[in-house]
């Protein structure tokens, strides 16, 4: 198969994005590979989302809008995305950031050639005139601190999953691949390694590249080919303010329970063990959840409603992870028996 024959999916999952669709459509419109549908998924907006995509759609075959019968929310659109994706290749496309229009093409081209499972690409940012000028500085320097380039090199190359699991175990809770827009993925994925973990908001992006990169092969495409947008009205800035429990306690307390129980994270807790010093993943099990547990019992200092919704998600990460209910149980009486009975036989 040659590279022009290769389909690819640009998926758009849209929801009351009115405001940013028109340059985010004409972007993917706009790609030099043109044999792709781009499949926009909307999950019930209630602003022009739709009659904007569909005026697109009347005079370009390659557009298919699906409306969903009910909301299903982040994660859960992103999935209905890729069940609905018929290219081999899945690229998504946010409906607030834009394609280069080299972008698919040079994507393609590195992952056909290399026999990468996963690409990503760099990106510029674009903030718009109401980020603060603190959190767009704060948001640029762990950009680049926590970035492919800054932890494998800034050269085009594979990486392999043993040294990406290693950079995971030791920062787990760090995307250092990007956002959606930047990636690139096969979609023989799914089918391997599953879909978006829908008990994330934050980090499901992350997790997600996390899992793929520690499995299969990754290429790293040192060119900036899109553009991330950051506005007041971002996933990123809403979940800060509104759902600032699941985002900064929840997501981390799950990336750190699959790290250490989930069968998709064996090559991370090798490297966890091999590591010098080695990376005690169980300790950092109980420790986030330590975090998660006091910012619960913080919750009465919340309005009601806001304490109410805190319980509700604590209660329901708990029930579906059954481990966690015996974390301050078993981690340290086990961990001081251990200290102790080495202690004892060295004195013997």
């Amino acid at each position: 198969m040659t590279e022009s024959q290769v389909a690819v999916s640009i998926c758009m999952p849209t929801y009351n994005g009115a405001s940013y669709l028109l340059p985010a459509i004409k972007s993917a419109l706009s790609q030099t590979h043109q044999n792709f549908e781009l499949l926009i998924v909307d999950d019930g907006s209630s602003d022009d989302t739709v009659s904007i995509a569909q005026d697109f759609a009347r005079v370009d075959k390659r557009i298919k809008i699906h409306l969903n019968r009910e909301r299903l929310g982040l994660g859960g659109n992103w999935n209905r995305c890729l069940d609905l994706a018929a290219g081999e290749w899945i690229k998504f496309l946010f409906q607030d950031d834009l394609l280069h229009e080299e972008c698919v093409a040079r994507m393609i081209d590195v992952g056909s050639r290399s026999g990468a499972l996963l690409v990503a690409c760099d990106r510029s940012f674009e903030f718009s005139p109401d980020i603060p000028d603190e959190f767009r500085q704060d948001f640029l320097k762990k950009r680049a601190e926590h970035s492919l380039a800054n932890r494998f090199g800034d050269f085009a190359h594979l990486i392999e999953k043993a040294d990406f699991a290693n950079q995971v175990a030791h920062y787990p809770e760090w995307n250092c691949v990007g956002e959606p827009t930047v990636v690139m993925f096969r979609r023989d994925a799914i089918q391997k390694f599953g879909y978006f973990n829908t008990e994330l908001i934050q980090l499901i992006d992350w997790e997600f590249w996390a899992r793929l990169a520690t499995n299969d092969s990754f290429y790293y495409l040192p060119e900036t080919l899109a553009t991330f947008r950051i506005h007041g009205t971002g996933t990123s800035l809403s979940n800060r303010s509104n759902k600032q429990f699941r985002a900064s306690y929840l997501d981390p307390l799950v990336i750190q329970h699959d790290l250490l129980y989930s069968p998709y994270y064996i090559e991370v807790r090798n490297a966890a063990k091999t590591a010098s010093p080695k990376v005690d993943l169980a300790r950092n099990l109980f420790e986030s959840y330590r975090a998660a547990k006091s910012a619960f019992d913080q919750r009465q200092i919340q309005p009601p409603e806001t304490a109410k919704t805190i319980a509700q998600e604590w209660n329901r990460i708990r029930s579906m992870h059954p481990r966690l209910k015996y974390l301050s149980l078993t981690y340290f009486p086990s961990r001081v028996t251990g200290k102790l009975s080495k202690t004892l036989r060295r004195l013997n």
